[in-house]
């Protein structure tokens, strides 16, 4: 009977062995897969680093890898302590700028960026990694804002400093969208020095161009009233003589001098019709009107002027338009030198002023049926005496000014059928306005932005 229970507890035992045995087969199968797809995910993965450093490494752009991480923490910690307006409190905290700035890790760099800052390796630029950016770059507060937004692409000009040479002017470009890591982002920095040095060139050499012109014009025009006048002024100085003589008789001859100085009377007669006539022929110069974007006009007269603006310290902050492009009937260049005149006298304004209340700040909006340039600086203001007499000819207080600028800005405003008016701001400083009226298109189909909030503006800083 015990025979029996034995050999049939060695018949149920078999069956429960192989059970147990497929079972371990199962899962020595399944972890031998899994170990597969890891192996093969790694490999992928190890592919796609070495395909990623060979693009970093040999890329002809200069590249940075960022680590933003840390700020992005911080922001979290500001929305959760009940800071809802990142904007709002970057430009109020200027030290929390500076504290975010130290957050920010460059974790890598290729050859390029070094060549451009003019380092020879890795090791040398991390060692020195904060001497190649401005403290004083207004730039990355707009940074900050956009990792707080998770922008899917941020673009800023700014400056770098190698260790040899002038500064260079570079755009970074980076992404930031929600699915990008933050401690990972790679950024490309393209150097437009030389295409910025070859824009003012430009600027530069129209400017010589139109002094030359100018110039022939106004020989043009001294030959012609020289000749003008020629006659008239003959004329009155024969007559004055005549009436002298006529005066030194005894008796002096009255109805002759009478005769005399009404020929005097005559000649300032022909000479005022003289002047009229070159006034006139000064008046009747023409601009070549066509529609003109004027948030493309002053975001490229700001990125001439940064570099003026670099050598006295001064910040250049552009505030765009909330609503769509606003566009006028003009002439590009000329609205451009207006931009520029106006910029220059801002930048000239304060110069003596502390270096960190110079700035410059442009905006532009709708007024109606016009779009309203506002070019704001922070230095002493308009003299209160001089009201009126800015716009003058010849009045100027620079002591090598020419007292052309305003006017010649005022007369090509009028040129566009708008208005240039100055006041001083409350909080200090001078403010000049322009007002020049919409293209037929933007009249008729009327203000496209009532529903956007001021708050909504995001401001361009261009820092020096």
């Amino acid at each position: 009977m015990s025979e029996g229970m034995i050999f049939t507890g060695r018949a149920g035992g078999l069956p429960t062995a192989i059970a147990q045995g497929v079972v371990h087969l199962c899962i020595l199968v399944a972890l031998a897969t899994l170990l597969c797809r890891i192996q093969a995910r790694r490999a992928t993965l190890e592919q796609s680093e070495r395909h990623y450093r060979l693009i970093f490494d040999t890329l002809s752009v200069a590249i940075l890898e960022h680590d933003f991480s840390a700020v992005a923490a911080r922001i979290a910690q500001l929305r959760k302590g009940g800071v809802s307006d990142i904007r709002n409190h970057v430009g109020n905290h200027p030290e929390f700028v500076a504290a975010m700035r130290k957050l920010v890790k460059i974790t890598d760099m290729n050859a390029a960026a070094l060549a451009m800052l003019g380092v020879g390796s890795k090791a040398e630029f991390l060692a020195r990694m904060c001497g190649f950016f401005s403290e004083t770059d207004d730039s990355f507060s707009e940074c900050i804002i956009a990792i707080g937004e998770r922008r899917p692409l941020f673009q800023v000009e700014t400056h770098v400093l190698p260790i040899h040479g002038p500064p260079r002017q570079v755009v970074v470009a980076f992404g930031l969208g929600p699915d990008i890591s933050l401690d990972r982002v790679p950024g490309s920095l393209l150097d437009v020095s030389h295409r910025r040095a070859l824009e003012r060139q430009l600027l530069q050499k129209r400017d010589q161009l139109a002094h030359a012109e100018r110039t022939g014009a106004l020989a043009a025009m001294s030959a012609m009233i020289a000749h003008e006048l020629n006659q008239p002024m003959a004329a009155i100085q024969s007559y004055a003589d005549a009436a002298r003589r006529w005066m030194s008789r005894n008796p002096p001859d009255l109805r002759e001098t009478s005769l005399a100085l009404a020929g005097i009377v005559e000649g300032v007669d022909h000479a005022r019709t003289v002047m009229e006539r070159v006034r006139a022929l000064v008046g009747s110069s023409r601009i070549d009107l066509a529609e003109v974007e004027l948030d493309g006009v002053l975001l490229t007269t700001v990125a001439l002027m940064r570099c003026e603006a670099a050598e006295t310290g001064t910040r250049l902050v552009m505030i765009p338009t909330t609503g769509d492009t606003l566009s006028v009937m003009g002439d590009r260049i000329l609205l451009k030198q207006i931009f520029v005149n106006l910029i220059t006298n801002a930048i000239h304004a304060m110069l003596n002023s502390p270096p960190e209340q110079r700035m410059v700040t442009l905006s532009l909006e709708r007024r109606d049926d016009s779009a309203l340039v506002t070019v704001a600086d922070q230095g002493p203001g308009w003299d209160e005496l001089d009201s009126g007499k800015e716009f003058d000819t010849f009045f100027t207080t620079k002591k090598n000014g020419m007292g052309l600028g305003l006017h010649i800005c005022r007369t090509a405003v009028e040129c566009h059928g708008g208005t240039l008016s100055r006041r001083n701001a409350e909080w200090g400083g001078a403010i000049v306005e322009i007002s020049i009226p919409l293209s037929p298109f933007h009249q008729r189909t009327g203000p496209a932005a009532d529903s956007v909030k001021d708050s909504h503006k995001s401001p361009f800083l261009f820092g020096v």
